[in-house]
């Protein structure tokens, strides 16, 4: 019994050490390919100028994201996400002058975020919800080949928007991301509730 008790308090104390040393909310940091043991979303699954929205597992999109398998030639044929449909149209009522950002909703706290991309842009702005980065892109013209975008941010996020020079049209294929660790208030819940049951345990103890 003591040596459970002594295993529950050391797991305790070390939960609340990782919760003390938690990190603030920083900056997102561009990565140059995706992090180690990424999940993969591709759009294949999904008809061809459909509005995304909830149809994919991990996140949602929102209204102005499309799949396109006509730009899906320049990712090996596969089926795309854009802000476009088809050549030219602006997905779902957007304006075709000022292409509307892309946006990711998703459903559990993300540590890094990434995809294959092909842009009219110079650059791209990644916003989530602790700030944003712009990093410079090889515009389509100049290059027909998707080049891959990341970023990392430990603190965790559940919002991605990616933006081009001017709102720009955008087509996204291989979104990679990983899942964030739990959130220090989770963290903190657990190591209360450890410290507990070995209260419990210790009490039961010299009670029998």
């Amino acid at each position: 019994m003591k040596m459970r008790v002594r295993s529950l308090l050391s797991g305790a104390a070390t939960i609340l050490t990782l919760v003390s040393a938690a990190p603030l909310a920083a900056q997102p940091v561009l990565s140059g390919a995706p992090q180690p043991k990424s999940l993969k979303q591709g759009f294949g699954s999904l008809s061809d100028n459909s509005v995304v929205g909830n149809q994919l597992p991990a996140f949602t999109m929102g209204e102005y994201a499309c799949a396109n398998s006509t730009l899906g030639m320049f990712f090996g044929g596969s089926t795309v996400i854009s802000n476009l449909t088809g050549w030219g149209t602006s997905c779902n009522g957007g304006s075709t002058t000022v292409y509307p950002a892309l946006t990711f909703l998703f459903n559990q706290p993300i540590a890094s975020f990434g995809f294959m991309q092909l842009s009219l842009s110079n650059n791209l702005t990644v916003t989530t919800n602790n700030g944003s980065v712009t990093t410079s892109v090889v515009p389509y013209g100049q290059t027909f080949a998707p080049q891959f975008v990341g970023i990392t941010d430990v603190s965790g996020f559940s919002e991605v928007t990616i933006s081009g020079d001017g709102s720009e049209a955008l087509a996204v294929d291989d979104v990679s991301f990983t899942l964030a660790a739990p959130e220090p208030a989770s963290a903190a819940l657990l190591a209360t509730g450890l410290v507990g049951i070995a209260g419990f345990a210790r009490r039961r103890r010299k009670t029998s």
